[in-house]
């Protein structure tokens, strides 16, 4: 073979390979946009889904369901570009993520507030230690300044608590977990 021949070779085999490549990613994609849509489906099923969201959101994520489900079916060829899959996958996901969320807060945030409150409960009996000079564990400024810190903790937990509590499951919560583990990390 000549030198020409061997690159011509090249220059197709890479041709060929960039061709597998984009096939394997669009195959991917379409896989991936197929699966999460069943799985979606699913989910509108799923009775801990259905009380953590609105109807008006399960009606959107089912119309946007049902439309990318028939789009796969009847209009999807092997000329569809890895693109459009892709921007329908990203579409559907932020029309789920805001119920998946709520679901999972309320797996979560019910024991990152028993840890909070339990954190308190032990920060407060330190703090009253304070309160006898002669047994004291802490000086008389390092116990005041303690004192304030928890009570603007103890303040914005009860306040975040009651802003909590009027919520629906279907709402957005007002309290975080990711909140009460950040205010945990700094305590």
């Amino acid at each position: 073979m000549s030198k020409a021949e061997v690159a011509e070779s090249k220059k197709i085999l890479e041709q060929f390979e960039k061709r597998e490549k984009h096939a394997r990613e669009r195959a991917a994609a379409e896989n991936d946009l197929e699966g999460y849509a069943f799985e979606v489906s699913q989910m509108l099923e799923n009775e801990n889904f259905v009380l953590h969201s609105t109807e008006e959101e399960r009606n959107k994520i089912g119309e946007e369901t049902k439309r990318i489900r028939t789009w796969l079916e009847d209009d999807t060829t092997p000329d569809t570009k890895t693109a459009e899959f892709t921007k329908n996958h990203v579409t559907l996901k932020a029309l789920v993520r805001p119920v998946l969320r709520r679901v999972e807060e309320a797996k979560t945030l019910p024991e990152a507030i028993k840890n909070l409150e339990s954190i308190l409960n032990s920060s407060r009996i330190m703090a009253n230690m304070g309160g006898d000079d002669e047994k004291s564990l802490f000086n008389k400024s390092d116990s005041d300044a303690f004192a304030k810190k928890l009570d603007r903790l103890e303040t914005w937990f009860k306040e975040k608590k009651e802003e909590q509590a009027k919520r629906k499951p279907n709402e957005d919560p007002a309290l975080l977990t990711s909140e009460v583990a950040a205010k945990v990390s700094i305590w």
